[in-house]
């Protein structure tokens, strides 16, 4: 039992008026028993510490649970609070005990920030920071194989067998509505390569597996074009690996059928439509990525970006410190120690909200965050500027989440002198609002950057910069420092083997993306439960591509491939084109039509009253002619 003897006892930890009570501190409201602490339980600053004599003294619910932990706290010891994570933990699961419903202290519950109404007060002596919130959640793997299991095991995790039907299916159907709406190109043009994939039949599993192989090799080995991984007259782009395992035309076949969801089910008259062709791989990896592996406590929320500069509905943006300066950008929440992305969300509000409307941002932030389960467990996580704003920290510490990130000094809600405060090379200027913090900090000649946190306290600490020398640097930096590089963590590893070949469809572009962020968490999943020797991650990727690989069979095609020879002599061979049957086309050597190369154009010199251009010559004559004048001009100059 707590070893209480009067409300005279306190619980001897500092901390903001945000939260008078325990309550308070986990977004509920302050219980009617808690008496208000007494002048003598006061800091200088004012702030307040709450009682725990309500515990023993009340009958409700909650003090019946706090009663029953059995837990000890020495309360003459103020930095004691390994007990307190416990009881703690207790509170933040109220909410959803039945009993606790039928309590009255949960009667017209609401999540507001009692500190909203504090005034904006400087810290001039050492800061205690906010109450330190308990990360109650299990990091690391979940629901996985063995850790004796091979790489293919961890890859198909991810890629199992839902969404590779899903593929095959939907794959298959575009293909049959392209056939069925180009009948009649189709009859007129014999060459087209659809009529291999009529000729060879549908796609199934074993294929789009294959495609993955060829796809994850293709980020190994970079080429130039497409074709130039089937070119096989030049020795220094050989590579018959490829060739092999897969065939060029059919590749690209797939690549030109591949589709995620029904096409004819699009409703073009909707809001909601920019999405819907990748809707479905968007929805099986975001359930996937939080199902085998939660993150530690540290976590960032910030973009990333999928190279691409075509035509996309409302989606391209422009950032110029990214990988990729145009393409789709991005929301990403990752775990900073490993880079593995738990949650993401293609951005897709341009067209009808303003990119820095602060109420966007912040409602973005909640449903990334709410969506995959990370709130109320005591997560910490680190925002850029573009998100961060004091409404959106407190909203989250209500939630049992801390966060920190750098500000634009122009929010609603910082403090007011935070403007006109000037402060020299290496010196802080710290403002407190209950559970927020707010700093300016001049790192040598640079402009001033501006930060707040919940999750901190204001001062200084010492840590190493890159050139390995102690430094002092204030506490929110280095705590900014230690949780914002989460994203920019898993682009590094992701571009580093990512096939980033143009494509004509954004749809295509990101499932590229998707499939290599599955394939790096699958790699981050299989370190951290494997036993034993743990493989790199190149050495894991192919050990994956030769599993795709092993069960398919590149289809014989029925043709033979012309040599370079062949095609120089095609070129240069000498050919008539006949447009109209009625037209006689001279055969009497030694006069010869001759097509030119593209955008060689010669005047036709049969006497038109205008000028034109043709791109066929007489070979003898060496003069431009129209296929039409080529008979009647060598008729009159040489008959």
């Amino acid at each position: 039992m707590l070893q209480t003897t009067s409300q005279q006892q306190y619980k001897s930890v500092n901390y903001c008026t945000v939260s008078v009570s325990l309550w308070s501190v986990y977004g509920l409201p302050t219980h009617p028993a808690a008496p208000e602490a007494p002048k003598c339980c006061r800091s200088p600053q004012g702030l307040q510490r709450f009682t725990i004599s309500h515990f023993t003294n009340c009958q409700c619910i909650p003090a019946k649970m706090w009663s029953d932990n059995e837990s000890e706290y020495d309360v003459d010891d103020p930095g004691q609070l390994s007990d307190f994570a416990d009881t703690a933990s207790i509170v933040t699961h109220l909410s959803t005990d039945d009993e606790v419903q039928d309590d009255p202290l949960f009667d017209d519950l609401e999540f507001e920030d009692s500190a909203d109404d504090e005034e904006w007060q400087c810290v001039v002596d050492n800061d205690r920071g906010p109450l330190p919130i308990p990360f109650t959640a299990t990091p690391g793997p979940h629901h996985i194989p063995p850790n004796t299991a091979r790489p293919i095991d961890y890859f198909n995790l991810f890629f199992d067998n839902t969404v590779i039907d899903n593929i095959v299916e939907e794959t298959n159907r575009y293909s049959n509505q392209y056939i069925e709406a180009k009948k009649e190109y189709l009859a007129n043009h014999p060459q087209s390569l659809t009529h291999q994939w009529i000729q060879q039949g549908h796609t199934y599993a074993e294929e789009i597996r294959a495609l993955l192989g060829i796809l994850f090799n293709m980020g190994f080995i970079k080429k130039p074009t497409l074709d130039s991984y089937w070119d096989t007259t030049h020795p220094s782009l050989d590579t018959p690996w490829f060739p092999k395992h897969f065939n060029r035309n059919r590749f690209q076949l797939l690549l030109k059928f591949l589709h995620f969801n029904d096409n004819s089910q699009l409703d073009e008259n909707s809001e909601n439509n920019i999405l819907f062709k990748i809707q479905p791989l968007i929805d099986h990896f975001q359930a996937a990525f939080t199902t085998y592996f939660h993150p530690d406590k540290n976590i960032s929320l910030d973009e990333s970006m999928i190279g691409y500069k075509g035509a996309t509905p409302s989606l391209r943006q422009y950032l110029p410190n990214k990988h990729a300066r145009y393409g789709i950008k991005v929301w990403c929440v990752c775990d900073v120690s490993t880079g593995y992305t738990f949650t993401f969300e293609i951005y897709e509000e341009r067209a009808r909200t303003p990119a820095n409307n602060i109420r966007t941002t912040h409602s973005t932030a909640i449903r990334l965050l709410t969506r995959a389960s990370l709130c109320n467990i005591g997560h910490n996580v680190g925002f850029d500027n573009f998100f961060s704003s004091p409404s959106l920290f407190k909203d989250l510490y209500q939630r049992a989440t801390t966060a920190t990130g750098t500000v634009r000094r122009n929010r609603v809600g910082l403090p007011d002198a935070l403007q006109g405060t000037k402060v020299l090379r290496n010196e802080v200027a710290e403002w407190r609002q209950g559970s927020l913090l707010c700093v300016k900090y001049k790192d040598g000649n640079k402009t001033p950057v501006h930060l707040i946190s919940t999750s901190c306290s204001g001062g200084f600490s010492q840590t190493t910069n890159r050139q390995g020398k102690k430094v002092s640097r204030p506490n929110i930096v280095v705590e900014y420092n230690k949780i914002m590089g989460g994203v920019d963590l898993k682009d590094t590893k992701l571009y580093a083997y990512l096939p980033e070949k143009q494509t004509v469809k954004w749809t295509t572009k990101v499932a590229f993306y998707l499939f290599g962020t599955a394939l790096l968490n699958s790699y981050i999943v299989y370190k951290k439960h494997a036993t034993g020797r743990i493989l790199t991650r190149m050495n894991f990727t192919m050990s994956v591509i030769d599993e795709l690989m092993k069960k398919y069979e590149p289809q014989k095609v029925q043709c033979r491939r012309r040599t370079r020879e062949e095609i120089e002599e095609r070129q240069q061979q000498t050919f008539v084109t006949q447009i109209n049957t009625n037209i006689p086309v001279p055969h009497t050597p030694p006069h010869k039509m001759i097509k030119l190369p593209k955008k060689k154009l010669r005047n036709c010199v049969a006497g038109h009253n205008h000028r034109v251009r043709s791109n066929y010559i007489c070979a003898e004559c060496n003069v431009g002619l129209c296929v039409t004048c080529f008979h009647g001009y060598h008729d009159t100059h040489h008959h």
